[in-house]
């Protein structure tokens, strides 16, 4: 059975069919708040998020980062505190979002949500010497957060690798928490855990030295565990189980950013990931595209009641979880043991 503990720390997903293609829609263009007409979606200004990222650079470690992004006009800063990392910080200017809501920044593809709760950004990552992202930001400019924003049902979707320190090995997962809004709550063997949400959203699990974002909704939870001192890392996104879902609330446009690998040989190291970035086009009746670069591969999905998503892209099938607003879904390969890990995060364009 599986602990919290063990739980806590088991994530890394990407579909390696994505990692075949080139690039996912670039940026630039003047900020707006459509894609190609009045659909509803948020206009894109300045705003902060918090979140984190899983990341593999040249040298074949993983590495988990938090994250603060601050946009204010084209310019971009963030600060990060991470894996072999001391608090570090940056800036990107000219990131300037087109009406894909995406902006390609240095080699690295910026998206924000319809709704312009949620940040995502990625690479493609498909050489071992390129660096491999995959990131969620969640809008933290909100002052009315407790713990009664986390209650309920939740599908935790996990990136993790478990030996960082003494010979990686990556691997994701897919399971139910249950939070009870009084800063306590259960996994799916009744092992129980702590947490504690602060005014901004700030969450933390003391036991777990795992820290992250809640959405001012308590739809989407993403934290991380970084401890240097841990052979654990991991990247998780937890989204809320709602009702009355089926097929047609997946439907439109979504940019992703994704991680996968397959050693070939039942272990999968950090090394052996590629990431990619694409849109998905779901057409609200179970069918989809998937489109990375020029190449553009068909899929199906199953949406639940609950928001439980299952995506099939012909060579793979994947679990996972649409948001309780519909501008988010995240899944992966459950339990992906030596398969390798498949890791996929999108947003609403």
């Amino acid at each position: 059975m599986k602990s919290f503990m063990r739980l806590m720390v088991s994530a890394f997903i990407v579909l390696s069919l994505f990692a075949c293609g080139g690039s996912g829609g670039g940026g630039g263009g003047d900020d707006v708040a459509v894609d190609g007409g009045d659909n509803g979606c948020t206009t894109i200004g300045d705003a902060s998020f918090n979140g984190a990222s899983f990341e593999v650079y040249d040298n074949a470690l993983s590495y988990v980062y938090d994250i603060d992004f601050d946009f204010s006009g084209t310019t971009l800063s963030f600060s990060s505190d991470g894996t072999d990392s001391p608090s570090d910080s940056e800036l990107f200017v000219n990131v300037a979002f087109g009406d894909n809501r995406t902006s390609t920044v240095e080699g690295i593809t910026f998206a924000r949500s319809c709704n312009d709760k949620y940040l995502t950004y990625g690479t493609n990552g498909n050489t071992p010497l390129s660096d491999k992202f995959v990131a969620l930001g969640i809008k933290n400019e909100f002052s009315n957060g407790n713990n009664a924003l986390a209650d309920g049902d939740y599908t935790m979707i996990q990136l993790m690798d478990d030996e960082r320190n003494t010979g990686s090995y990556v691997f994701t997962d897919v399971f139910d928490l249950t939070f009870n809004g009084d800063g306590s709550g259960q996994d799916i063997t009744n092992d129980a855990f702590n947490y504690n949400i602060t005014s901004e959203g700030y969450i933390s699990f003391p036991s777990e030295a795992a820290t992250g974002q809640i959405s001012e909704d308590g739809g989407v939870i993403v934290i991380s565990k970084y401890n240097d001192f841990d052979d654990n890392i991991f990247l998780s996104v937890i989204v809320k189980k709602s009702s009355g879902n089926d097929d047609s609330t997946l439907s439109g446009v979504y940019n992703f950013t994704e991680i996968d690998g397959d050693s070939g040989d039942g272990s999968p190291l950090a090394s052996d990931l590629e990431s990619a970035i694409g849109s998905l086009v779901f057409d609200g009746l179970g069918g989809c595209d998937i489109k990375v670069g020029d190449g553009t591969f068909a899929c199906s999905y199953n949406v639940a009641d609950n928001g439980e998503v299952t995506f099939d892209d012909g060579w793979k099938t994947l679990v996972g979880m649409i948001s309780p607003d519909s501008n988010l879904v995240a899944f992966a390969s459950d339990d992906s043991g030596n398969e390798g890990p498949f890791y996929f995060i999108a947003t609403k364009r």
